[in-house]
């Protein structure tokens, strides 16, 4: 694993840092701050953390055209119609888009059972199945057995710890802490968050399919389309 600390340890680290800056020990503390830092950095991602998304899952549509969510969906990244079956979406749906490639979110609510949140589709998906990319919830800790922490050690303390010092009124130790965190935050986006990703720009059409643009190669005398998967400037002769 890339890295893999344990609950029970950084519990450890919050535990001593609440005692030495002067407040009562209470033994479920760590677990509610720990448990907050987690959420405050399970939202912070736009588009969702890499290690928790799930892609591909198949929607099940029923005749209302309502296909519910899968209950560990907490972040609807994309919906899609992978028409040929390559694996690579081809046509994107979008909340309240046009009619054709459109879908809005609905949710019933409920006090004793809470939210369950489903899709509508203003029109049966064309082209085959579709499918969900989401980005998955965690779990709370239980602060019980060996419980390993998604987010590295030192950033979900730090996090715990500026949650603490902002609710204290801990002003000079919050800027400190929160000086800190925002540097580690941003350092650990920048090793683990789109690694490996193609940076060129492309251009999507309205349905999210990018545009190949004719384009003249050394061996060609006309406009020609480059082979799939390579750029305009390909030379093919």
């Amino acid at each position: 694993m890339l890295f893999s600390e344990k609950y029970a340890d950084i519990a450890s680290d919050f535990n001593n840092w609440v005692q030495a800056e002067g407040s009562t020990y209470t033994p479920d503390l760590a677990l509610r701050y720990l448990n907050r830092a987690q959420n405050v950095l399970w939202l912070n991602p736009v588009n969702g953390w890499d290690y928790l998304i799930v892609d591909r899952v198949a929607l099940t549509i029923g005749t209302d055209l309502v296909a519910t969510l899968p209950t560990e969906c907490r972040k609807v990244v994309a919906i899609y119609v992978d028409m040929n079956a390559d694996g690579k979406p081809k046509i994107y749906y979008y909340k309240d888009g046009r009619i054709m490639f459109g879908f809005r979110f609905t949710d019933t609510f409920d006090m004793s059972t809470g939210h369950v949140f489903s899709v509508k589709f203003y029109y049966s998906p064309i082209g085959g199945q579709a499918y969900l990319k989401y980005q998955k919830t965690l779990v709370d800790f239980t602060g019980t057995g060996d419980e390993y922490s998604f987010f590295p050690a030192e950033l979900l303390l730090l996090c715990a710890q500026v949650i603490r010092t902002r609710e204290k009124g801990l002003i000079e130790e919050w800027k400190v802490l929160n000086s800190e965190y925002v540097r580690l935050l941003k350092d650990f986006k920048a090793q683990h968050q789109h690694n490996c990703e193609e940076i060129s720009v492309e251009i999507n059409d309205a349905n999210g399919t990018p545009l190949i643009i004719p384009s003249y190669g050394l061996a060609v005398t006309g406009a020609t389309k480059p082979p799939y998967g390579f750029k305009n400037d390909f030379d093919r002769g």
